[in-house]
């Protein structure tokens, strides 16, 4: 009997770690999804860069060129052009971090909304 309480505990306690997990991953999912709206709430567009492979682009998160996959879903970002005339994408890594990049339009393949 003692025995049958100590496993209904336990699976009491793995039943309460999967609930808790399962908000916190809830958690994180919804507030990844904010990073991919506009302070407008509007969702951003997602896009491909044209050609195959890998490409180096300039990173404005790190300030350095950075080696990143072309077919890759990147989300337009609602900024400003730079003084080169190229537009900014959002690579996100994980739930809650990511890269920025710096592209020339002409190289962007847009795909509608996720």
């Amino acid at each position: 009997m003692i025995d049958d309480l100590l496993l209904n505990n336990k699976l009491k306690a793995l039943l309460g770690e999967k609930t808790t997990k399962s908000a916190n991953m809830k958690s994180y999912a919804l507030k990844a999804a904010e990073y991919l709206k506009s302070k407008d709430g509007e969702l951003l567009k997602t896009v491909h860069l044209k050609g195959e492979n890998l490409g180096y682009y300039w990173s404005e998160s790190e300030k350095k060129l950075i080696l990143v996959p072309r077919k890759a879903e990147y989300y337009l970002l609602p900024w400003k052009k730079d003084e080169m005339g190229r537009v900014f994408l959002f690579l996100p890594h994980f739930l809650l971090s990511g890269v920025i990049i710096a592209v020339d339009p002409d190289e962007i393949d847009e795909l509608g909304y996720n």
